[in-house]
């Protein structure tokens, strides 16, 4: 009866632990604009694909946006590690996600213009990747200076629970949009593209999403003359939605 009893009282522990983390407001503020900005990169996630599929009709072509996107990313991410080291991750984030805003309103108002090619996004994921490059070391070595340590395990489970939501939330969001406001098929770059003003609503509810969460990241006020712990990357099984771009 004693083990029975044990695990009675874990799940409760646990779920107050989580609750207490959700109080803390700098992490809650934290929480909220990477919870808009996760599901955001899920709708992008689904109409990047689209849109590139339709304009080259080749699987290589999406191969080759996510190689341009990862080259700089890899190689770069050390020194985004130094950065979020010498200056305040939280800066760095937000600097970031106004930075991805401009990028990905930019590619929404060429779809929306009938100017968006394949180049373009070529152009685009490299930029992109390089951004990332510097986000997600920062965004890594944030939350341990936001939360104390014994905090940090219901931190992270929150996290990546959320994640996983949107997971699932996105997909349905971005097919939904591109169906309900997919317009008359276009012609772009010489192809014939089908949904293309949904698409451009998808990918422009990505950049509203951005503006977002720079904005409750500069609600936050990190504190002071805490240990600026060393930035790692991403663990592999760390869930990172708008990787591809």
């Amino acid at each position: 009866m004693a083990p029975a009893s044990l695990e009675t009282h874990a799940a409760p522990q646990e779920s107050a632990s989580m609750w207490a983390v959700l109080r803390v407001r700098n992490f809650r503020l934290l929480w909220l604009g990477e919870a808009i900005s996760m599901l955001g990169d899920q709708v992008y996630l689904v109409a990047l694909p689209w849109l590139v599929l339709q304009l080259s009709n080749d699987p290589l072509a999406m191969g080759t946006v996510l190689a341009l996107a990862g080259i700089p990313r890899a190689i770069f991410m050390l020194v985004g590690g130094v950065l979020t080291d010498r200056y305040s991750p939280r800066t760095i984030m937000l600097i970031s996600n106004l930075l991805r805003m401009m990028l990905v309103g930019a590619m929404a108002v060429l779809i929306f213009a009938g100017g968006i090619g394949l180049g373009m996004i070529y152009g685009f994921a490299l930029i992109f990747g390089l951004i990332d490059a510097f986000f997600w070391p920062a965004a890594v070595s944030i939350v341990p200076q936001l939360l104390p340590t014994k905090q940090l395990q219901a931190g992270n489970s929150i996290t990546q629970g959320t994640a996983q939501l949107a997971l699932l939330v996105g997909p349905l969001l971005a097919g939904g949009t591109i169906a309900a406001l997919g317009g008359e098929a276009t012609v772009v770059d010489g192809v014939r593209v089908s949904n293309l003003t949904g698409i451009g609503y998808a990918i422009a509810f990505d950049a509203v999403t951005f503006f977002l969460s720079a904005f409750t990241l500069w609600l936050i006020r990190m504190p002071t003359g805490t240990a600026r712990p060393h930035a790692q990357p991403p663990a592999k099984d760390a869930v990172k939605p708008n990787s591809v771009l």
